[in-house]
């Protein structure tokens, strides 16, 4: 909804608190001699006070949550610094300051932050996360490049995995595994297969031994015996 205008969104938000802090300070410069209640008057201010405190800290948390949906669709460092900065200096801040306020108040009560503050910790796992997730892809294009040699360090047992993947009804027909590396990488698979979906005649290539006989890869013991 704010894509391509996000600095538009922000701006809405800062028009509004402009907006509370007009009211207030047209309310504060009338005489007190003009109201028939001071008391009343009085109230309205700190009314006011509340609504343009509370505008200021939702707001802050406002430019927060789209500096960092901005971050997530483009991946700007000018976005990243843009969030972090909204964070700590502007919406931790302002909630603090707004807690300890009108954390006491039973008239003007404090704003709940606990499921902002919940996503704000969740959102900071996102860095960490989106560095695993590159991670991972470079580690199965390495995968998917090895299977497709077929040759090499763990090379088998990669090309293993990507027929088991794209066209399981090959892995049959795959040679003995020779080297012990292929052969640990693709126990796991095979082990989990055992028991889960009772097929000995799928894996019992990918899952031999150096002599190429079912009964003497890891993890191929069960399959032997199914068979």
């Amino acid at each position: 909804m704010t894509a391509g205008r996000i600095d538009a969104a922000i701006d809405e938000g800062e028009q509004a608190i402009t907006l509370a802090r007009r009211m207030r300070d047209r309310v504060t410069a009338t005489d007190p001699a003009t109201w028939r209640d001071a008391g009343l008057r009085e109230r309205f201010i700190s009314t006011l006070d509340y609504q343009v405190n509370l505008s200021e800290t939702l707001g802050a948390y406002r430019t927060m949550v789209l500096r960092h949906a901005q971050w997530l669709d483009t991946g700007s460092p000018a976005a990243y610094d843009g969030w972090r900065l909204a964070e700590t200096a502007s919406y931790r801040g302002a909630r603090d300051v707004h807690r300890q306020r009108y954390g006491d108040n039973v008239d003007l009560p404090a704003y709940n932050f606990t499921a902002a503050d919940l996503g704000a910790q969740r959102a900071d796992r996102d860095p960490a996360t989106a560095w695993a997730a590159r991670v991972l892809l470079v580690l199965i294009l390495m995968v998917v490049l090895l299977g497709l040699r077929g040759r090499g360090y763990g090379g088998a047992a990669a090309r293993g995995l990507l027929l088991g993947v794209v066209r399981s009804w090959r892995v049959a027909a795959l040679p003995a595994a020779e080297s012990g590396v292929d052969r640990v990488l693709v126990w796991a698979p095979c082990h989990r297969s055992d028991r889960r979906r009772p097929r000995p005649e799928v894996l019992v290539a990918a899952c031999a031994g150096t002599d190429g006989s079912p009964g003497s890869g890891p993890g191929a013991g069960p399959v032997a015996r199914s068979a």
